[in-house]
């Protein structure tokens, strides 16, 4: 009898040091109502056009696999990625990160669009397309593109939210700032024909407009109907001179994760830059042009 109850003892204590408090089922979901997302544009262009000009050479096929063990060491719910324009590279981190990420909205072509929009958004947790849309051409090497919005949703803390993928028209011509004009309010419309449910949404991208222009800055955020938040750091640059693919450049930020404005389901709770970086032949190479965004989202029932 006292055998039995020894072994019995031994049991009891095993179970509970295995499925401690820390480590039981219930506690898993304690942070089910933070979110953790990201977006980064990581410059793959495609490399069956690298003949033509060396501007499209930009070491894709050394880069990708560095990307791809980033991203799954980072453990985002969910990314955002622009300019995955290569068919043959998009292919290499849809099944890289098919694992980590098994969630999956695969950049929209156009017929009339030499390629995709390039936007690949993958994710932790479930996704659900709604719509998209693709814009007017654009100017410049933009019109090559088809680029526009995807509009998806995933579901946090019982919470249906909207997010929105994209990436805008470059340059600071004329031309140029009037198209990304429109744009803004191309996905405007997109958020609007699809709000029955007055869902909460997040944008995420590159919106390739500057910060500290504050007069082109603040049109965006109105039109888009989104507010920014406050960052860990006193700036916030996106794309700099420091990176090792931008010779010549200035300081400043292009890419964004912007929430609805005054909707009291979201928070931003922060916003930092990550600037991923490799060894190469002896020298310090950015993993892309543009740094990586994150952010961190309270979500409120």
């Amino acid at each position: 009898m006292r055998i039995k109850f020894i072994i019995f003892f031994f049991l009891f204590l095993l179970k509970s040091i295995c499925f401690g408090e820390n480590d039981h089922p219930d506690s898993t979901n304690s942070n089910s109502n933070i979110l953790n997302i990201a977006t980064w544009n990581i410059q793959m262009l495609p490399t069956n056009f690298s003949f033509v000009s060396k501007l499209l050479q930009k070491k894709q096929k050394i880069r990708t696999p560095l990307i791809i063990d980033y991203c799954i060491n980072r453990d985002f719910d969910i990314i955002v990625f622009q300019e995955v324009f290569d068919r043959k590279i998009r292919r290499k981190i849809i099944q890289g990160l098919s694992k980590s990420y098994p969630y999956q909205i695969h950049p929209i072509r156009n017929k009339k669009a030499l390629v995709s929009n390039g936007v690949l958004i993958m994710g932790q947790i479930p996704l659900n397309y709604i719509d998209h849309i693709v814009f007017k051409p654009g100017v410049k090497a933009d019109k090559h593109a088809a680029k526009g919005c995807v509009l998806f949703h995933a579901q946090v803390n019982d919470i249906n939210i909207h997010f929105l993928g994209t990436h805008l028209q470059s340059g600071n011509s004329s031309k140029a700032i009037s198209t990304r004009k429109l744009q803004y309010r191309d996905i405007r419309k997109l958020i609007d024909r699809n709000s029955e449910d007055n869902n909460p949404f997040i944008i995420l991208g590159d919106l390739n407009t500057k910060k500290s222009e504050q007069e082109k800055y603040s049109e965006m955020l109105n039109t888009l109907g989104v507010s920014d938040s406050e960052s860990l750091f006193r700036n916030l640059h996106t794309f700099s001179p420091e990176n090792s693919w931008n010779n010549n450049s200035r300081p400043f930020q292009l890419d964004y994760i912007l929430a609805q404005k005054d909707n009291l389901k979201l928070k931003i709770n922060w916003q930092k830059v990550f600037r991923p970086r490799h060894l190469y032949k002896g020298k310090e190479m950015d993993l892309a042009d543009h740094y990586l965004l994150n952010a961190e989202i309270l979500v409120r029932k």
